[in-house]
Order: structure tokens, then sequence, then C-alpha cells
């Protein structure tokens, strides 16, 4: 009788901390909306020093790219040179009450790093003080195993499924697709949770404790349950690159905002980072199969 009470104990245990871990990665996930689609994002918040909480947001790269703008300038010394600037962009996020949707919170955001080579985008949400919930990251040294159980959770096919919560596992890791940012960042991890177009720029998750461990950024057409992200240690080489660590752990104190502001647009220009000129065949695939991102 001492077995049975202990084994339902530990099941309520583990069915209350799945419940708590799926709730607290919806109330971290964003729609981030721009003038032609929308992707999926994830709340990061921070406190620089001296000032009140902000949130951001980590999205892909490919989400925004239809918000940059390119403009010939002149400097005081006469020489010409291209300017880059990205428009701002919208996250939106429902709120529910009672088991039921009553309204939508939309904000803008600035776009302060965009790294084509690695397919991620840094966002600042404008307002402030109007998020609880932001996720946390997996900094361990080993990388998740095979059969890892995760969580994805995104905006599929746009606002009207956001922070749709889907589970797996990782299915594999290191796929190599370089066509899309080439030979040395062109790797991701494989999972089956469901996906598609608009969960690009989606948190995956650990199950057991909800540590954002990847980014959904492009899944296979034709099936919904081959999805592939970037692998937080790739994330990991961008903020070490633009020095933003902070972003990704919490013990980093975040600089003042003005410097944060300072941060360069883009890591690599997309001119610069290779990009597939056309659908690609999935690799050992008999007939075509393109990628969706």
């Amino acid at each position: 009788m001492r077995l049975i009470m202990f084994l339902w104990c530990m099941l309520y245990t583990v069915f209350l901390s799945a419940a708590s871990v799926g709730e607290q990665l919806q109330s971290a996930s964003v729609t981030v909306a721009t003038s032609s689609g929308s992707g999926s994002g994830a709340i990061v918040l921070r406190t620089p020093e001296g000032e009140p909480e902000i949130a951001f947001v980590l999205t892909a790269a490919h989400v925004v790219e239809s918000c940059r703008q390119v403009r010939d300038i002149v400097t005081v010394d006469g020489t010409s040179k291209k300017a880059i600037t990205y428009e701002d962009v919208a996250v939106r996020q429902d709120k529910i009450e009672d088991g039921r949707t009553v309204g939508e919170l939309r904000l803008q955001c600035r776009v302060l790093n965009v790294d084509n080579r690695r397919d991620v985008a840094l966002l600042m949400v404008r307002a402030k003080g109007l998020f609880s919930t932001g996720v946390s990251f997996y900094l361990d040294a080993p990388i998740p195993a095979v059969g890892t159980s995760v969580y994805h959770c995104g905006s599929p096919a746009g606002q009207m499924n956001a922070a749709s919560l889907t589970g797996g596992i990782i299915a594999q890791v290191g796929r190599r697709i370089p066509d899309f940012v080439g030979d040395e960042n062109g790797y991701y991890d494989q999972i089956d949770a469901a996906t598609r177009p608009g969960s690009s720029g989606g948190i995956i998750a650990l199950q057991a404790d909800g540590r954002y461990i990847g980014m959904l950024t492009v899944g296979l057409t034709g099936s919904d349950s081959f999805g592939y992200m970037t692998p937080i240690r790739l994330i990991r080489d961008w903020a070490r690159e633009v020095k933003a660590e902070w972003v990704l752990d919490s013990k980093q104190k975040a600089p003042a905002r003005e410097q944060i502001l300072k941060m360069p647009i883009e890591s690599t220009p997309p001119e610069l980072a290779p990009r597939a000129a056309k659908p690609l065949v999935a690799p050992g695939a008999t007939h075509d199969m393109p990628y969706w991102r």
C-alpha cells in the first residue's frame, strides 16, 4: 500500500511539474509580426544597471529580414556609404482568463542585432513592465542527448495558434544543412515535436525543467514532425561574438540601456551569409522535399 501511495505521489508531482513548465513556456512565448509575415520568439527579462527591467525577444534572423532597409548616405568628408537600419517589429501575446482568450497584447520592438550566419536576432520591447515571465537557458557543457524529451512553444500559422505547446524528443544532433548559413554554422539539432511555418524563432526547451536549449528555425515541407533548431551552443557563440552573454546568463549584469543600444545592428550582412538559392532536397531523399523557414 505504501508503495502504491509513493508511486501515485511521484506521478502527481511529475504531472504538476509538466503543467507548470508548459504554462511558463507559453507565458514566455510571443508571436513576432512584420509587414510580410510572422514568426515566433522567446521573452528574456533582464535588468540593466540602475534601470527598470527590460523585456528582450530572441527570434530567428530570417523572421525580421523583411524589415531591413539600406540607405545611401554621404558623410561630412564627402564619402558615400551604406546605412543599415531595421523597421520596428511587433510582438503579440494572447491574454487568457478563465479558460478563454480575452484580449491581446501588441507591442513594438526595436531590432538590436541580427546574425544571419546563425539565424539569430535580438529585439528589445519598447514598453516596460508588461511581461512577468521569461525563459531561462541551458548553459551546461553536455549537449542534450538524442532521446531527451523536449517541448516546442511557438505560433505555427501565426497569431491564431499563438503559444501552441507541442512535445517530442531530440531525434538527432548536428544535422548539416550548410546551404542556409554556410558550412561552419550550418548544423542543427532535429526534433520530432510538431512544427509548422510560423514556428520559426520559437522555443525548444527541456520538458524536465523548461530550460531553453534551442530555437526552431527550419522544417521539412510535407511533415510537421521534422523540425530543426539552432542549438544553444551556436546561440552562445553569437552571444560571445557580440558581447551579449548577459542575454543568456542571468548571473551576468546587463549593461546600461545606452550601451545595449550601441550593439552592432548586424553581425553578418545577409549578402555575405550563404543562403539557399532554390528549394533544397532533404539528405538521403529520393524526391524533392524542400525545407521551409
